[in-house]
């Protein structure tokens, strides 16, 4: 059974952003053969650092999710988006970046999101 055993995100609502990215994550097909028992979630880019930004290109390049709270970074190039949209969570899904990161969701989660390609 995969466990989180530390989430760290930054600008989510952390209650409900959190459960549904863990969630989310149990729907990637690949992510227990990868990482293994347990998923650390860290920050590796913030809007305000200019330093940070290359850390998505670098992510990606080792193959690891990238996420925001934005959509507008899943429009560019992230793979994944919890955001608030009219009250209710929503879910995006980059899926030129998550083919780029060799992340594959389940075709369930797929109906679920909005699907960027």
């Amino acid at each position: 059974m995969l466990s989180l055993h530390r989430i760290a995100l930054f600008g989510l609502v952390i209650s409900r952003h959190a459960s549904v990215i863990a969630r989310v994550l149990s729907y990637e097909l690949t992510l227990e053969e990868r990482a293994g028992d347990s998923v650390g979630i860290g920050i590796v880019y913030r809007s305000d650092d200019p330093v940070s930004a290359g850390n998505a290109d670098d992510a990606r390049s080792r193959h690891i999710l990238t996420a925001g709270s934005s959509p507008d970074y899943v429009q560019r190039d992230l793979t994944l988006c919890v955001a608030e949209e009219n009250d209710k969570t929503t879910i995006l899904i980059n899926l030129r970046s998550a083919e780029a990161e060799r992340i594959r969701f389940s075709s369930r989660l797929l109906t679920l999101a909005t699907l960027i390609r």
